[in-house]
């Protein structure tokens, strides 16, 4: 029984570290959004009038011309 427990340690210890800097990985690529995304909302908050309705417009008669090609 005395191997399997140092067999399982050395695994852990291998795999525990790899483990923690996917998880780091991760975070860091999240912050990275966070911030990007942050900064593009405030950039679109400077802007003075952003055409909100001409542009939903325009999306739905795209979605229409697509919907009757089908």
């Amino acid at each position: 029984m005395r191997r399997w427990n140092a067999v399982l340690t050395v695994e852990a210890a291998v795999i525990m570290p790899m483990v923690l800097i996917l998880l780091a990985a991760a975070m860091h690529i999240g912050i990275e959004l966070f911030t990007e995304t942050e900064a593009l909302a405030a950039e679109i908050q400077k802007r003075e009038e952003l055409p909100i309705l001409e542009m939903f417009r325009q999306t739905e008669r795209l979605g229409e011309m697509f919907d009757e090609g089908n």
